[in-house]
């Protein structure tokens, strides 16, 4: 059964990795440059609640079945769910209002999507690095 886990956690850790790396490195950027600027935040506003769910729930996945074997990775990956989950529910939503009222003409809310832009991109290299972390720890020879 530990074997059964070990697998599931390296494959949802893998998935939680590759998932963040091809939108920081593919989408994102792919969208920022192929579409108008309007068009591309509309979409990206749309696509980051799926993004959000996805990395969360792989982070979830890998960070319970790490739990019978490698209890410290398992406290990682489910940080990464839990942080994520934050960023989604609380942090992309005060993002969103800021933009909106910045280009309302509120240019203290300028301020406010800017520095909450910094505080995600921040979290999101932060989780990013840590779950890069637990899958190399979890390679490593026993």
């Amino acid at each position: 059964m530990i074997i059964l886990a070990s697998v599931l956690a390296d494959l949802a850790t893998a998935l939680t990795l590759g998932g963040m790396v091809f939108f920081s490195v593919v989408i994102a950027p792919t969208v920022f440059t192929a579409l108008e600027a309007a068009t591309a935040a509309r979409f990206i506003r749309r696509l980051f609640p799926n993004y959000y769910a996805f990395v969360a729930a792989t982070a979830l996945v890998a960070g319970l079945a790490f739990l019978p074997h490698a209890p410290v990775l398992a406290a990682v990956m489910l940080a990464v769910a839990v942080s994520t989950l934050a960023a989604r529910q609380i942090l992309m939503p005060r993002i969103n209002a800021a933009r909106d009222q910045g280009l309302a003409g509120d240019a203290a809310a300028n301020h406010r999507f800017e520095r909450g832009h910094r505080l995600s991109v921040a979290l999101n290299a932060i989780q990013l690095l840590a779950t890069l972390g637990v899958l190399v720890t979890a390679s490593l020879p026993t």
